[in-house]
């Protein structure tokens, strides 16, 4: 079952298009990743999407339910968006009271400390939001967002403005998520971080998707030619033959090789030959294009 489906999906801010007709199917479990440069869209797609702004063309579905009947699925998706939003004047646990209020789930004082510490926020409750530090303020973001379990979960750059030990928190947090069924929708900068964790990935471009699909099969799409890199003992009368007709030596040191290749199956090659060549391999690092070149292509 499709999580959400667009079909033609549009939005215009007067005469500027922001979403040129984007259609997409996510499945439920899976793990998107939305990249893209300032501007591209990512945040509006994720607005159109949970009912924040009005589409102006196309359409969208989630689990079935039709986006003119949106406010029947609300219940089964979690928000985190710009932290821009929140109230200020609450203080952070009033704040997680109403937010799941709207979503019909009553808190007790031990729901909101379990709901702090599954972002790593560790905070006094009467504390007002509007004096969080940014950080602070994306974990609360967060933390409203996990309200009652929601089986769809949309994240708009939350690790962005985190230190680095939230952000690994944070992290295995998603990681966990996912293992558990909830399907996930991140819109981040940090290519790293969708490529560790995300199944599938879209690139955002110009207000439609240049890429989209299973994270894998968009890097092996990519990959013209792959790098071995080979740490072994290179003896001094060392010389290529024909036989490693089919691979490219780029660099050689005593110690290192680095091949380009075109598959898979000729990295076992190249290691069956070097072994017949009398040559001592300590490992083999195989190096695929990364999430980062391809957005920069």
């Amino acid at each position: 079952m499709a999580a959400i489906r667009t079909q033609n999906l549009q939005k215009n801010y007067g005469k500027t298009k922001v979403l040129q007709g984007i259609t997409l199917s996510v499945e439920d479990g899976t793990f998107w990743g939305l990249i893209g440069k300032n501007g591209a869209g990512k945040s509006t797609l994720i607005n159109t999407l949970t009912g924040t702004v009005l589409k102006s063309g196309g359409a969208f579905w989630i689990y079935d339910t039709p986006d003119r009947e949106l406010d029947q699925a609300k219940k089964s998706i979690g928000v985190m968006p710009d932290v821009s939003g929140l109230y200020g004047a609450m203080t952070g646990a009033d704040f997680l009271k109403y937010m799941a209020s709207l979503k019909g789930v009553k808190l007790t004082k031990n729901d909101i400390k379990r709901c702090l510490d599954d972002v790593n926020l560790d905070v006094p409750f009467d504390r007002k939001i509007k004096e969080y530090s940014f950080g602070m303020k994306k974990k609360i973001s967060l933390a409203q967002a996990l309200i009652g379990e929601p089986r769809l979960l949309f994240l708009d750059e939350p690790t962005s403005g985190v230190d680095p030990e939230s952000i690994l928190h944070l992290q295995g947090l998603f990681h966990r998520l996912h293992q558990s069924g909830t399907t996930i929708f991140l819109a981040s900068h940090n290519l790293n971080e969708i490529e560790r964790l995300c199944s599938h990935v879209a690139i955002l471009d110009q207000g439609n998707f240049r890429v989209n699909g299973e994270i894998n099969e968009v890097i092996n799409r990519y990959t013209a030619v792959i790098k071995v890199q080979i740490h072994c003992r290179v003896p001094d009368n060392f010389c290529m033959s024909p036989k490693f007709h089919f691979a490219k030596l780029i660099e050689a040191t005593a110690d290192t090789m680095i091949f380009e290749v075109k598959t898979q199956e000729d990295i076992s090659r190249i290691v069956e030959l070097l072994v017949s060549c009398g040559i001592s391999i300590y490992s083999v690092s195989p190096q695929k294009t990364t999430l980062e070149e391809i957005f920069l292509k």
